[in-house]
């Protein structure tokens, strides 16, 4: 894999889900880490539609999905979430996602 041209795009793609990911969970009060988990838990829905890791790396890169997920991050009450972290937390609990099925079926 080490010659596969793809490799280093796949290792940027998961350590930026990863961090957002962490982002996620960093302290912030009680109504703005619900809406944060809200957002992240409808942008995996979106995601759903992708069911390999080169089909959602695919996606991240060619912006496939954010027009789906920016009105996730703009709230009724007029708060904005950072859309980087919804999208890059989404993709990651995705990604976690498929990583289950996959050991599920072996």
């Amino acid at each position: 894999m080490a010659d596969d041209p793809a490799h280093p795009r796949h290792e940027n793609a998961v350590s930026l889900w990863r961090a957002g990911e962490k982002l996620a969970h960093r302290r912030r009060t009680d109504d703005w880490q619900r809406d944060y988990d809200a957002a992240i838990a409808a942008a995996v829905v979106v995601l759903h539609r992708y069911h390999t890791l080169d089909a959602l790396i695919t996606a991240y890169f060619d912006d496939a999905v954010d027009d789906a997920l920016e009105p996730l991050c703009r709230l009724p009450s007029g708060r904005m979430l950072n859309f980087t972290i919804v999208e890059d937390a989404a993709y990651w609990r995705r990604l976690q996602q498929l990583v289950g099925e996959h050991r599920e079926r072996t």
